[in-house]
């Protein structure tokens, strides 16, 4: 399923440098293939449009197995989670965007946690955040 959703990401032509790394071999999770395959497209997608202009989006994702659970990061070289909404980015209707409907974080915390897994991130401003999705191993 990550591979998966990075080749559907790579073929749409993007200039953006995306960088993967999955240990081998096949590892099968708790949870929506699908929503699990659109939680990390939307996760790329955030963090390609947290990159300020003039500045070439890199995102690098990377994938760990431990103690029966699939650990997979999302890093972006974006602006970073400004300091006055952190404690938002997840709450349903909350939106940095004019576009946005300010769902996807929130759906998207809501369905990893209903597979029994954690979604959290950590930020630097002026360097980009990196968003972390464990899941259990089915």
């Amino acid at each position: 399923m990550l591979k998966r959703t990075i080749d559907l990401f790579e073929a749409s032509g993007t200039t953006t440098r995306l960088s993967c790394h999955i240990p081998p071999g096949n590892y099968h999770v708790e949870g929506d293939a699908k929503l699990i395959g659109r939680i990390i497209n939307n996760l790329i997608i955030n963090g390609m449009q947290s990159v300020p202009e003039g500045r070439v989006p890199e995102i690098v994702i990377r994938m760990s197995v431990e103690n029966g659970r699939v650990l997979i990061a999302v890093k972006d070289n974006g602006e970073g989670v400004p300091e006055g909404i952190r404690t938002k980015i997840f709450t349903p209707n909350f939106s940095t965007k004019t576009s946005g409907s300010g769902l996807g974080l929130a759906i998207a915390k809501r369905g990893i946690e209903h597979a029994g897994g954690r979604l959290w991130y950590r930020t630097k401003t002026g360097f980009g955040s990196i968003f972390y999705i464990e899941l259990p191993l089915a």
